[in-house]
């Protein structure tokens, strides 16, 4: 509430209409009237309490992504108060009226209420469909559950709103058919909403916690993860801001003409998809192409190849990525490289151990999928908790490979084509160990 202005966020649609009449008389008796409707949010302003009847009008009928019509709208709203109804505001093509309790004046025109219903859910259903088909696609992504999930928050957060989006979308659209079909068999338009008007408000309720949930969950993970990748917010909201930009272009675009509502809808979907795609892609590249060199802290933690008694030339280059979650406080890699050969270390730190002994095993799990293995490399580094090389071919270290090493609430990974056996990279490798952080 600001001032004597009340906002209410909306998550009501045509088919609840007589919800939303019976939420508006009792805002009214409270001393609230409805005043605006804008993004998705309802305004009351503050006057005396008042008894009001409302009435709402669906009219006119949805075209897909190509808002209401006003010149139909202000035709119809001006047939209405020519009948002495108030007009109070427009919820997309939910016109909202309203008279003196017991006035008596005819009722507004509902000629085309159950129609221009069944043609709202129509286009609604679509968009929930495909959306819900394609979150459906993407939650492959989560089975088996990746270790890189815990990097950051938005991948953290991501296992849970995934799936709680995608049950939005796909029940929504269940919900939404049951009515299409219902409607179909109904003549008169009072019998329109539900039966159980307070299951209703429930139903809605719910509804607005999941998109507040998902909302304010984004935010947070995106501010949590500013402070550990100062491009990450960019790199969520550029592909957001574009996504946007064609989702309105893509209405003007189809205002006027006579397409079918799901190849509207198709089209839009799949264009936006393919802007958040590639606007995603050339946001990483680009991130990637500005901290490729000079973005390394000086005190990294990590094997160099200066360790290893090589020369630094113009050929050298080095790489750092830093992110982190509330389950991994800390997480970096650190790259170097001097033409064709590559050393690498990998820090993970957990919240505690337990945590960390789950992140061990699932980073072992990804790095052995397929054709590396791990095995026991206590007999050479005997001084930590846990330790494994990870190698083509299990038992053999001389070509090279990874170095796991656990050591309090840390794994430590270095990568190296070098004997991982060999007493010289043995001592290399404890000496760099006693650099560990005790506390990140």
């Amino acid at each position: 509430m600001l001032g004597n202005r009340k906002y209410v966020l909306n998550s009501y649609n045509a088919i609840d209409y007589m919800v939303l009449q019976e939420i508006l008389e009792k805002k009214a008796r409270n001393g609230y009237l409805i005043d605006k409707y804008k993004f998705g949010v309802i305004r009351f302003r503050k006057t005396e309490p008042k008894e009001l009847d409302f009435s709402i009008g669906v009219y006119p009928k949805a075209k897909s992504y190509e808002g209401v019509d006003d010149s139909e709208a202000r035709i119809y709203i001006k047939a209405q108060e020519e009948k002495g109804w108030t007009y109070a505001a427009s919820i997309q093509n939910l016109q909202v009226f309203y008279k003196e309790k017991g006035l008596d004046i005819p009722d507004i025109d509902k000629i085309y209420q159950i129609e221009n219903i069944r043609s709202s859910l129509k286009l609604e259903t679509v968009s929930y469909i495909i959306l819900g088909a394609l979150n459906l696609f993407n939650m492959r992504s989560l089975f088996p559950l990746e270790i890189y999930r815990f990097y950051s928050n938005v991948g953290l957060f991501g296992i849970i709103l995934l799936p709680l989006i995608t049950f939005f979308f796909l029940y929504s659209s269940i919900a939404n058919i049951y009515h299409i079909i219902r409607l179909k068999k109904l003549e008169d338009e009072t019998d329109i909403t539900y039966r159980n008007l307070s299951l209703a408000k429930v139903k809605r309720r719910i509804s607005s916690f999941i998109g507040f949930f998902v909302f304010f969950t984004l935010i947070g993970t995106l501010i949590l993860d500013s402070g550990m990748k100062n491009s990450l917010v960019l790199m969520t909201l550029i592909p957001l801001g574009f996504a946007f930009f064609v989702g309105f272009r893509l209405r003007d675009f189809f205002k006027g003409r006579d397409l079918d509502p799901f190849l509207k809808t198709f089209i839009m979907v799949i264009l936006v998809f393919i802007t958040v795609f590639a606007s995603s892609n050339l946001t990483i590249r680009y991130y990637d192409r500005i901290n490729s060199d000079g973005m390394v802290p000086d005190d990294v933690f990590g094997l160099k190849f200066e360790d290893l008694g090589y020369i630094i030339d113009a050929n050298h280059t080095e790489y750092y990525d830093q992110q982190g979650s509330l389950l991994m406080p800390k997480y970096y890699s650190y790259s170097e490289y001097i033409g064709y050969q590559r050393l690498v270390t990998e820090v993970m730190v957990g919240r505690n151990e337990d945590l960390t002994d789950y992140f061990l095993k699932k980073r072992l799990e990804r790095m052995t999928r397929y054709y590396s293995v791990y095995w026991d490399a206590r007999d050479f580094y005997p001084d930590y908790e846990q330790a494994f090389f990870i190698t083509s071919i299990k038992g053999d270290a001389k070509e090279g490979g990874t170095l796991l090493i656990k050591e309090r609430d840390s794994i430590v990974m270095f990568t190296l084509d070098k004997d991982l056996t060999h007493e010289g990279i043995i001592a290399i490798i404890n000496e760099k160990m006693k650099d560990l952080p005790e506390n990140w």
